[in-house]
């Protein structure tokens, strides 16, 4: 009798099946946290900052662009939550700079023009 030929059958993986996972950056509590930590520590960094921050050319906007670097690097270099802080600060940093600039133009002057902010001692 010849021998049968038999053909060996390999069961795929189901790949139908997903694994749900929550995204914690669709929650509101993704952008509040990290904004919140960084506000709570601004005018601490601003105030150990200021001796750099004096020698950055920009009037008004050196306060800014100072701590706005301080947050690029954040961003850049953290991981986790310190990443996502750095980017809240980015944010931040983004909209003052832009509050000052729409209130006072591009001038060179000095920081002392705008004094209604809760960080300008």
């Amino acid at each position: 009798m010849a021998k049968r030929k038999t053909k060996v059958v390999y069961r795929k993986a189901k790949t139908s099946f997903r694994k749900k996972v929550k995204s914690f950056a669709s929650k509101p509590e993704a952008v509040i946290l990290p904004a919140g930590i960084y506000g709570a520590f601004r005018a601490k960094a601003a105030t150990a900052l200021a001796p750099v921050l004096s020698k950055i050319p920009g009037g008004a906007l050196a306060d800014e662009v100072g701590m706005g670097i301080a947050s690029y690097l954040l961003a850049k270099k953290g991981k986790g939550m310190l990443k996502k802080v750095g980017i809240a600060g980015l944010t931040i940093e983004a909209a003052r700079a832009g509050e000052q600039l729409a209130n006072n133009g591009f001038s060179m002057s000095g920081s002392e023009a705008n004094t209604s902010n809760v960080f300008v001692n």
